[in-house]
Protein backbone atom coordinates (compact mmCIF):
# COMPACT_ATOMS: atom_id res chain seq x y z
CA UNK A 1 0.00 0.00 0.00
CA UNK A 2 1.64 3.70 -1.09
CA UNK A 3 1.90 6.29 1.53
CA UNK A 4 -1.04 8.45 1.97
CA UNK A 5 -1.01 12.03 0.32
CA UNK A 6 -3.14 14.97 1.30
CA UNK A 7 -5.28 16.57 -1.31
CA UNK A 8 -5.75 20.23 -0.81
CA UNK A 9 -8.59 22.13 -2.62
CA UNK A 10 -9.40 25.57 -2.41
CA UNK A 11 -12.91 26.29 -2.65
CA UNK A 12 -15.32 29.26 -2.73
CA UNK A 13 -19.14 28.89 -3.60
CA UNK A 14 -18.00 25.31 -5.66
CA UNK A 15 -21.10 23.42 -4.97
CA UNK A 16 -21.46 22.81 -8.42
CA UNK A 17 -18.17 21.47 -9.51
CA UNK A 18 -16.67 20.14 -6.55
CA UNK A 19 -19.15 16.96 -5.89
CA UNK A 20 -17.74 15.84 -9.66
CA UNK A 21 -13.85 16.37 -8.34
CA UNK A 22 -15.07 13.90 -4.95
CA UNK A 23 -16.24 11.48 -7.57
CA UNK A 24 -13.48 11.07 -9.58
CA UNK A 25 -11.38 11.06 -6.34
CA UNK A 26 -12.93 8.06 -4.42
CA UNK A 27 -13.42 6.32 -7.68
CA UNK A 28 -8.75 6.58 -7.70
CA UNK A 29 -7.05 3.57 -6.03
CA UNK A 30 -4.52 5.01 -4.06
CA UNK A 31 -4.97 5.94 -0.34
CA UNK A 32 -5.43 10.07 0.66
CA UNK A 33 -6.69 12.77 3.17
CA UNK A 34 -8.74 15.41 1.36
CA UNK A 35 -8.84 18.88 2.99
CA UNK A 36 -10.81 21.36 1.72
CA UNK A 37 -9.97 25.17 2.37
CA UNK A 38 -13.48 26.94 1.92
CA UNK A 39 -14.80 30.55 2.14
CA UNK A 40 -17.82 29.72 0.16
CA UNK A 41 -21.47 31.04 1.38
CA UNK A 42 -23.18 28.18 -0.40
CA UNK A 43 -23.05 24.24 0.27
CA UNK A 44 -19.61 23.74 -0.61
CA UNK A 45 -18.72 22.97 3.12
CA UNK A 46 -21.57 20.94 3.82
CA UNK A 47 -20.95 18.67 0.37
CA UNK A 48 -17.03 18.30 1.40
CA UNK A 49 -18.26 17.60 5.41
CA UNK A 50 -20.69 15.17 3.92
CA UNK A 51 -18.05 13.37 1.98
CA UNK A 52 -16.08 13.02 4.63
CA UNK A 53 -13.65 15.25 3.94
CA UNK A 54 -11.64 17.66 6.44
CA UNK A 55 -12.73 21.36 6.41
CA UNK A 56 -10.95 24.35 7.17
CA UNK A 57 -11.08 28.09 7.06
CA UNK A 58 -9.84 29.16 3.53
CA UNK A 59 -9.52 32.68 1.99
CA UNK A 60 -8.28 33.81 -1.80
CA UNK A 61 -6.65 31.05 -3.70
CA UNK A 62 -3.34 31.12 -2.02
CA UNK A 63 -4.30 31.77 1.06
CA UNK A 64 -6.76 28.49 0.88
CA UNK A 65 -3.90 26.61 -0.30
CA UNK A 66 -1.51 27.18 2.41
CA UNK A 67 -4.42 27.05 5.36
CA UNK A 68 -5.22 23.41 4.01
CA UNK A 69 -1.12 22.32 3.90
CA UNK A 70 -0.95 23.57 6.95
CA UNK A 71 -2.77 20.83 8.49
CA UNK A 72 -1.96 18.40 5.84
CA UNK A 73 -0.52 15.30 7.28
CA UNK A 74 1.27 13.89 4.24
CA UNK A 75 2.99 15.08 0.83
CA UNK A 76 0.60 17.71 -0.96
CA UNK A 77 -1.49 17.59 -4.14
CA UNK A 78 -3.33 20.91 -5.01
CA UNK A 79 -6.15 20.55 -7.16
CA UNK A 80 -8.60 22.95 -8.31
CA UNK A 81 -12.51 22.48 -7.45
CA UNK A 82 -13.60 21.86 -11.04
CA UNK A 83 -10.70 19.36 -12.02
CA UNK A 84 -11.10 15.83 -12.72
CA UNK A 85 -8.75 12.96 -12.30
CA UNK A 86 -8.87 10.24 -15.08
CA UNK A 87 -9.04 6.56 -13.86
CA UNK A 88 -5.92 5.47 -12.30
CA UNK A 89 -4.30 8.99 -12.23
CA UNK A 90 -3.27 9.04 -8.78
CA UNK A 91 -1.48 6.04 -8.99
CA UNK A 92 0.02 6.42 -12.44
CA UNK A 93 1.04 10.31 -11.34
CA UNK A 94 1.61 10.12 -8.16
CA UNK A 95 3.81 7.36 -8.68
CA UNK A 96 6.01 9.36 -10.81
CA UNK A 97 6.02 12.69 -9.13
CA UNK A 98 7.37 11.53 -5.68
CA UNK A 99 10.45 10.69 -7.61
CA UNK A 100 11.03 14.84 -7.83
CA UNK A 101 10.10 17.39 -5.12
CA UNK A 102 7.26 19.11 -7.56
CA UNK A 103 5.55 18.15 -9.81
CA UNK A 104 2.68 18.99 -12.33
CA UNK A 105 0.58 17.64 -15.74
CA UNK A 106 -0.95 19.02 -18.79
CA UNK A 107 -4.57 20.06 -18.07
CA UNK A 108 -7.68 19.24 -20.44
CA UNK A 109 -11.33 20.98 -20.45
CA UNK A 110 -14.03 18.41 -20.17
CA UNK A 111 -15.56 20.22 -23.33
CA UNK A 112 -14.91 19.32 -26.83
CA UNK A 113 -15.13 23.01 -27.88
CA UNK A 114 -11.74 23.18 -30.37
CA UNK A 115 -11.33 27.05 -28.96
CA UNK A 116 -11.39 25.38 -25.25
CA UNK A 117 -8.69 22.21 -26.32
CA UNK A 118 -7.13 24.90 -28.34
CA UNK A 119 -6.85 27.51 -25.60
CA UNK A 120 -5.71 24.93 -23.54
CA UNK A 121 -3.39 23.28 -24.97
CA UNK A 122 -1.26 26.21 -25.97
CA UNK A 123 -1.48 27.33 -22.14
CA UNK A 124 -0.04 23.95 -21.66
CA UNK A 125 2.86 23.80 -24.27
CA UNK A 126 3.95 27.71 -23.33
CA UNK A 127 4.47 26.87 -19.74
CA UNK A 128 6.36 23.21 -20.80
CA UNK A 129 8.50 25.56 -22.98
CA UNK A 130 9.21 28.24 -20.76
CA UNK A 131 9.94 25.92 -17.99
CA UNK A 132 13.87 25.74 -17.94
CA UNK A 133 13.92 29.19 -17.68
CA UNK A 134 11.03 30.22 -15.36
CA UNK A 135 9.81 27.36 -13.45
CA UNK A 136 5.71 26.89 -14.28
CA UNK A 137 3.08 24.85 -12.59
CA UNK A 138 -0.41 24.18 -13.22
CA UNK A 139 -2.45 25.39 -10.21
CA UNK A 140 -4.70 22.69 -11.24
CA UNK A 141 -2.57 19.64 -10.46
CA UNK A 142 0.32 20.18 -8.16
CA UNK A 143 2.05 18.30 -6.19
CA UNK A 144 4.90 19.03 -3.76
CA UNK A 145 6.48 17.47 -1.08
CA UNK A 146 5.31 19.06 2.38
CA UNK A 147 8.83 19.14 3.41
CA UNK A 148 9.73 20.76 0.61
CA UNK A 149 6.37 23.32 0.71
CA UNK A 150 7.39 24.16 4.29
CA UNK A 151 11.17 24.83 3.13
CA UNK A 152 9.92 27.06 0.24
CA UNK A 153 7.50 28.97 2.86
CA UNK A 154 4.40 27.78 0.94
CA UNK A 155 2.68 30.45 -1.37
CA UNK A 156 2.89 33.60 -1.48
CA UNK A 157 -0.72 35.10 0.05
CA UNK A 158 0.04 38.49 -0.85
CA UNK A 159 -0.45 37.44 -4.53
CA UNK A 160 -3.27 38.48 -7.04
CA UNK A 161 -2.00 36.19 -10.02
CA UNK A 162 0.52 33.47 -10.70
CA UNK A 163 1.06 32.74 -7.28
CA UNK A 164 1.86 28.83 -7.98
CA UNK A 165 4.51 30.02 -10.82
CA UNK A 166 6.21 32.23 -7.85
CA UNK A 167 6.03 29.35 -5.70
CA UNK A 168 7.49 26.99 -8.62
CA UNK A 169 10.52 29.47 -8.86
CA UNK A 170 11.29 29.11 -5.24
CA UNK A 171 10.66 25.52 -5.00
CA UNK A 172 13.45 24.78 -7.67
CA UNK A 173 15.60 26.52 -5.59
CA UNK A 174 15.43 23.34 -3.22
CA UNK A 175 14.69 20.14 -5.29
CA UNK A 176 13.84 19.36 -8.92
CA UNK A 177 10.78 19.59 -10.73
CA UNK A 178 9.24 18.27 -13.34
CA UNK A 179 6.40 18.62 -16.14
CA UNK A 180 5.01 15.50 -16.96
CA UNK A 181 3.44 16.06 -20.59
CA UNK A 182 2.20 12.35 -21.37
CA UNK A 183 -0.37 12.52 -18.32
CA UNK A 184 -2.82 15.16 -17.67
CA UNK A 185 -6.04 16.22 -15.32
CA UNK A 186 -9.68 17.19 -16.76
CA UNK A 187 -10.45 21.09 -16.03
CA UNK A 188 -14.04 22.72 -16.46
CA UNK A 189 -13.62 25.77 -18.89
CA UNK A 190 -16.04 27.86 -17.27
CA UNK A 191 -14.00 31.06 -17.31
CA UNK A 192 -13.18 30.25 -21.18
CA UNK A 193 -17.03 30.00 -21.59
CA UNK A 194 -17.56 33.24 -20.19
CA UNK A 195 -15.09 35.42 -21.02
CA UNK A 196 -14.31 34.02 -24.60
CA UNK A 197 -11.46 31.03 -24.66
CA UNK A 198 -9.24 33.67 -26.49
CA UNK A 199 -10.26 37.02 -24.73
CA UNK A 200 -8.94 34.39 -21.87
CA UNK A 201 -5.53 33.45 -23.56
CA UNK A 202 -4.89 37.21 -24.37
CA UNK A 203 -5.55 38.04 -20.49
CA UNK A 204 -3.08 35.61 -19.63
CA UNK A 205 -0.55 36.61 -22.11
CA UNK A 206 -0.90 39.82 -20.68
CA UNK A 207 -0.95 38.79 -16.99
CA UNK A 208 2.71 36.65 -18.02
CA UNK A 209 4.13 39.83 -19.40
CA UNK A 210 3.41 41.80 -16.67
CA UNK A 211 5.13 39.43 -14.68
CA UNK A 212 8.23 39.49 -16.55
CA UNK A 213 8.47 42.81 -17.23
CA UNK A 214 7.13 44.25 -13.97
CA UNK A 215 6.93 41.77 -11.18
CA UNK A 216 5.05 40.12 -8.81
CA UNK A 217 1.67 40.62 -9.52
CA UNK A 218 -0.02 42.16 -6.27
CA UNK A 219 -3.24 43.76 -7.32
CA UNK A 220 -5.97 43.12 -9.45
CA UNK A 221 -4.43 43.37 -13.31
CA UNK A 222 -8.22 43.30 -14.82
CA UNK A 223 -11.41 42.67 -13.77
CA UNK A 224 -13.51 39.02 -13.80
CA UNK A 225 -16.89 38.65 -14.29
CA UNK A 226 -17.60 36.25 -11.22
CA UNK A 227 -16.06 34.57 -8.52
CA UNK A 228 -12.24 35.50 -7.94
CA UNK A 229 -11.95 31.65 -7.57
CA UNK A 230 -12.69 30.96 -10.93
Amino acid sequence: MPEKISIVIPTYNEEKYLPGLLRSISCQDYPCEIIVADSSADKTREIAEEAGCIVTDGGHIPKARNSGARIAKHDLLFLDADTILPDGFLKCFIGRAKEYGYATCFTKPTTRDLSHSICYSLRGWGSFIVNPFSPHVSGQCLFVKKELFSLSGGFDESLYLGEEHELANRLSRHGKGKFFTDMHVMNNPRRLEREGAFQTLGLDIYSELYRFSVGKVRHRLYERKYGHFS
